[in-house]
């Protein structure tokens, strides 16, 4: 666990946490890492108590569905398969790195979690590369990765997101966008960014595209710049029997299995409430990458999307 700042103080222990004994998934993070609250539990219970959670913030505002709220459909899979993780970067002052998240009940101490179970595998490599990097820096790297601790380094955070190729491109070439989060007043110019950016690409092939999110501590500044280094700004993600089209910045749903049953339930939806209608017109709102529009014009819609 390391400090994102060598003045603070000792972390106060977190409560225990009980683990029940026929729970599926054991994460050696757990105890400290705020991320999976609900992983002590057995899967059936956690789904239970999501839908016990929906069906109270309802009630608040008087809401009853008609048919009332079915059980939580168990997901194809409960690790390995979160497709995007967005991890904070902290280096103590003896060196160690940690690539993680807040530890629970405090938001100042980085939780390393090299041994996350949620994450996809490709993510997992992928993070543990740049934890090794940001640990040594290579030279022709270090306007990227140099961790930043008491006023000097630049890394203070990472975005990395897995794409899947859609049917028929190429899947070998990257599949990764990779986002790097700096602290902007020490940041090296966009030349050199760039520079870094076409190294970490050329060491890593799976990188589609790198770019950096530069965080301003000061007030008289914006709080953030985008800036889209190397490579693709956004790419190709498969979608049905087609693709949408995911930046560094877009929304993307982090359990790929789950999304697909998502958007087969909202297809069905569409057929049954226009079955008898000659008029196959959609209106989609906040439609964000235009996954459900493009879904359904598959299906055979006329489909409008309005973000």
């Amino acid at each position: 666990m390391r400090d994102r700042g060598s003045h603070r103080g000792e972390p106060t222990e977190p409560p225990v946490i009980e683990w029940d004994p026929e729970a599926e998934v054991r994460c050696v993070h757990v105890q400290e890492c705020g991320a999976c609250p609900l992983m002590p539990r057995r899967y059936d219970d956690q789904r239970s108590f999501k839908v016990g959670k929906l069906d109270r913030a309802l009630e608040r505002y008087g809401i009853t569905p008609e048919q009332g709220i079915g059980e939580l459909e168990a997901a194809p899979s409960i690790t390995g398969y979160r497709r995007r993780a967005k991890l904070v970067v902290a280096r103590d002052p003896g060196g160690e790195v940690a690539v993680g998240l807040y530890r629970r009940h405090d938001n100042l101490h980085v939780v390393d979690i090299p041994h996350c179970q949620v994450l996809s595998p490709v993510l997992m490599a992928m993070v543990s590369e740049l934890r090794e990097l940001a640990h040594d820096p290579p030279e022709e790297l270090a306007a990227l990765v140099t961790p930043s601790i008491a006023g000097q380094g630049v890394l203070t955070g990472l975005d990395v997101r897995e794409l899947q190729a859609p049917t028929g491109d190429d899947a070998e070439r990257g599949n990764i966008l990779l986002t790097l989060i700096l602290a902007a007043e020490r940041a090296a110019s966009p030349d050199e960014l760039r520079d870094a950016a076409r190294a970490l690409r050329k060491r890593f092939p799976q990188i589609a595209g790198v770019s950096v999110s530069l965080r301003y501590s000061s007030r008289q500044q914006s709080s953030s710049e985008f800036l889209s280094l190397s490579g693709a700004s956004e790419s190709k993600d498969a979608l049905g029997e087609g693709y949408q089209l995911v930046s560094h910045t877009s929304f993307l749903h982090v359990h790929r299995g789950q999304a697909d049953r998502l958007y087969d339930v909202l297809g069905r939806a569409v057929d049954e409430a226009l079955v008898d209608s000659d008029n196959k017109r959609v209106l989609d709102l906040y439609g964000g990458t235009g996954a459900i529009a493009l879904l359904l014009a598959q299906r055979g819609y006329d489909c409008t999307l309005v973000e």
